[in-house]
């Protein structure tokens, strides 16, 4: 019973780009301002699979698709998270490469949805619980002005 694998392997997928090296050209030119260099001096991209090539290309395709520059990406985290007037928060992500940048985005809004949905479940229960005490109020009401009503008499 073997599996049926629909996926292709990386460097089957790396051809269909060309060559390694126009491969690596298309990483290149998908980075553009969003890239930091943290490369080694001697190998550079030559040294990377196929299949972290490829996440690059996706990663920084998708990045520059939503953002224009290493900032937006940082300020669309801390939103994310609440912590936009953090600036020292801000900070700590200016070092980071983008696809760690782009994880952490899309942990910090999956927790945000997640968040707001589970906040919304809230609102309803608390919804249901304020008529009732409104419901009890206007029986107090009654029961207090036949009280005032026996104290004006005496």
């Amino acid at each position: 019973m073997a599996e049926n694998k629909t996926e292709k392997a990386p460097v089957s997928r790396a051809r269909k780009e060309g060559s390694k090296k126009d491969l690596i050209e298309k990483v290149k030119t998908a980075a553009g301002a969003l890239w930091v260099d943290r490369l080694n001096s001697d190998k550079g991209l030559a040294g990377v699979s196929n299949k972290k090539l490829l996440r690059l290309q996706a990663v920084f395709a998708k990045a520059k698709a939503r953002f224009a520059s290493r900032e937006q990406i940082v300020d669309a985290i801390v939103a994310a998270e609440g912590r936009a007037k953090d600036a020292d928060y801000k900070k700590h992500f200016g070092e980071w490469p983008v696809p760690r940048l782009m994880d952490r985005l899309a942990a910090a809004e999956k927790s945000k949805k997640a968040a707001d949905k589970k906040a919304a479940a809230k609102k309803p229960a608390a919804k249901a619980a304020a008529p009732k005490a409104e419901e009890k109020k206007p029986a107090a009401k009654a029961a207090a002005k036949p009280a005032a009503k026996k104290a004006a008499k005496k």
